[in-house]
């Protein structure tokens, strides 16, 4: 599986070219986070949270996109500039 990453939040998806990419907010969700997840306006990532999670997600094909420092000397990744 090919994994994807930015330095910023990408305009389009790298998978399906798809323009709803969204930031994922990671932790106990207040109401107002939940409503914005509701109008597809970010993603909630849980309430659990480690190095390894990505930053945002495709709503369309449900990609994750990982901050572009984490891919530094990996291989078979790819970065987005």
């Amino acid at each position: 599986m090919t994994k994807y990453y930015s330095a910023g939040q990408p305009e389009r998806c790298p998978s399906c070219g798809g323009e709803r990419v969204r930031k994922i907010l990671y932790g106990f969700p207040m109401p107002s986070a939940m409503d914005a997840a509701d109008r597809d306006e970010l993603v909630l990532g849980g309430c659990e949270i480690n190095e390894s999670d990505p930053f945002w997600r495709c709503l369309d094909c449900h990609t994750d996109i990982h901050f572009e420092s984490r891919c530094e000397g990996a291989a078979g990744n790819r970065a987005l500039h």
